[in-house]
Formats: C-alpha cells, structure tokens, sequence
C-alpha cells in the first residue's frame, strides 16, 4: 500500500481541493485512490496524543494494493510540532515510523506560499472567524506571526517540513502555490498523483475565494470588540456560523469585492527579509534551488488599499449597528443572558 499525506500548508487551496476530492471519490476509487472517509479530526488528534490505533484501522479497511489519500492541512503543523519528553521527539517521524510496517511507500505532499501573501491571507481569515487569540492589529500580527506565538500560523517551511526532507522513509512533493502557471491546485495535486489522468474528466465544483474586503475587515473587528465587551463566549462551530452571516452581508453591499491586501512594500521587504535564511535552506533541499527568489520572485510593486475615508468608516458603524441586532447568533447568546 502506498499512503499520500497531502499536508496544506494552510492557506493554499486546502478546502477546495479536499471538495474536489469528495465530489470525485468514485473516480478516484476506479483508478486504485481511496480518499479517506474517516472523521480527519480523529486522525488529527491521534498524531497528538500519540494514539497509532485510528491509523492502523484505516489501513485495514483499505485495499491492500491502493493508493490512501489523507488530505487535511492542519497536518503540516501538528506533524512538525515535537513532544520533548517522547523518545521520538517530532510528531512527523513518529507517524512515519508507526506506518512503515505498513505501508510500502509514504509521499508528503504539499504546497509551499510566499510568505507576504499567507499572512495576508491568514489575517483575513482569523478576522472574519473572530479569532479570540490573535491580534486585530496587522503589524502586531506580523510580530506575532514571527513569533510562532500560534502554531496554526506558521508559515516558515523549514520549521514545518524539514522533519520529511530528513527522513528516509518518506518521499517529499513541494509545489509552489500560486506559481506563474496559474494550474488549479486539484490539477497540480492530481498530476502529481496520477501521471497519466490528463484524459479524465473530473467532477467540477465552484472554487471558493471567500478573501474579504477592507471594510469587512473593519466590521469584523468592530463585532469582535462588541463580543468581547459583553463577554459572550461563542463557539467554534458559532464563530463559523456569525462568519457566514457576515461574508452574507457584506458580499450584499458589495464590499468584498476588491480583496483586503495590507502588503506594503516596506512590510513586503521586512516579511521575506525575516524568513529569507530558512527559505534558501528549504529551497535548496526541496527544489535544489539555492535562492527562494528562483522560485518566487520578488515583487517590485505594491498596492495596499488600508486606507479607509470618513464616509466609510461612518458608514461600518452604521453597518455593524445593524448586524449587531439582527445576527441569530449575536441574539440567541442575547436571549441566554437575559
């Protein structure tokens, strides 16, 4: 059996490509690929608690000559993280060694981001969500990013993907994500897996670009304030939830249309500046490329478009008044308190 860990990392077309899986499981099949129907949590919490047990019974219920896909991105860091008190100190190597008695081969694949766009990206994202842990301030956020003060924002591949490149048991695939070519990630990710699946015909589903806008960006952090000054405690799946509800009104006011993009040009050269020395190591071990530039060019011109002008900002208090009292979630932790 040959098992395919398809590692993120975060931020790089994750989702789409796991819906373009489920919404082709049967021609995957066909062609010899189980994607895996197990729950990605109890897998992800297993490599955690170092509990092997999940694994192993998904292998047994797979055809022995296979090919087991796992694609969930939050694999890129919980399989970098180490546990110092375990003998085998990174999660990643455990895992690898647990499965080799197993398994006949196990690829990691993944894709690699530039930097100055993840954490654009992963700001409006944690906005949006209401992350309750990280800043609301994006150069804070920069700082806390270089930090790794959260394991869900790493973005340094060396620190994430070196335990693979060291390691003998394991083939390593790193795609640069959003390259010059413009593939679509589940094509890339395919071609990668099934040389010869130019000639199939894939189930196609809507590529989701849910990057919002400045002003939403400005709204979500007024509703964040308000959540934390009632102390309302909202849950993942209500975060989620409220998330939804605001892409809904927001995308109505058409405010999402011009992407939020805080990339300056000076916290462009301070971003790849801080990560340039680990990006050459990854670099020249994934790739065999000595610059990170060979593969992701520094860009010469940037357009932020933060700055917001009074009517605007008027016009988000006014906006958020009105989300704050008709939001179902906002009203149903109302009624709770009252």
């Amino acid at each position: 059996m040959h098992i395919i860990l398809h590692v993120g990392m975060h931020k790089t077309a994750s989702t789409y490509i796991q819906m373009m899986l489920a919404a082709n499981r049967e021609i995957l099949h066909l062609n010899n690929i189980e994607y895996a129907a197990m729950n990605r949590d109890i897998l992800f919490k297993s490599i955690r608690s170092r509990n092997f047990s999940p694994w192993k019974e998904l292998i047994e219920k797979s055809k022995k000559t296979s090919t087991l896909l796992i694609s969930d991105e939050r694999l890129s860091n919980i399989l970098a993280q180490k546990q110092n008190n375990r003998l085998i100190v990174a999660n990643g190597a455990w895992l690898t060694k647990k499965l080799k008695p197993h398994i006949q081969k196990i690829t990691v694949i993944g894709f690699i981001r530039d930097q100055p766009e993840f954490i654009n990206s992963q700001f409006c994202q944690n906005r949006k969500r209401f992350s309750p842990f990280t800043s609301s301030n994006f150069d804070q956020y920069i700082k806390e990013v270089f930090s790794s003060k959260h394991n869900l924002i790493e973005c340094n591949p060396q620190k994430l993907f070196n335990w693979s490149l060291r390691s003998k048991l394991v083939e390593t695939i790193f795609m640069p994500y959003n390259n010059p070519t413009k593939k679509d990630p589940f094509t890339q990710l395919i071609q990668k897996i099934m040389p010869d699946a130019e000639q199939i015909r894939w189930n196609q589903i809507e590529a989701i670009n849910e990057t919002p806008g400045l002003l939403t960006i400005l709204m979500a952090n007024k509703i964040r304030k308000y959540i934390r000054k009632q102390n309302l405690f909202l849950t993942q799946k209500e975060r989620l939830q409220l998330s939804f509800e605001l892409i809904t009104t927001t995308d109505l006011l058409g405010w999402n249309t011009a992407k939020f993009d805080a990339i300056s040009k000076k916290r462009y050269a301070l971003i790849r500046d801080h990560y340039r020395a680990d990006n050459n190591k990854f670099a020249l071990r994934a790739w065999g490329k000595e610059q990170w530039d060979d593969i992701f060019p520094a860009k010469k011109q940037f357009a932020t478009n933060c700055r917001v002008g009074i009517f605007n900002r008027l016009e988000v208090r006014k906006q958020t008044k009105e989300f704050i009292t008709t939001s179902t979630i906002l009203n149903n932790h109302r009624e709770v308190i009252s």
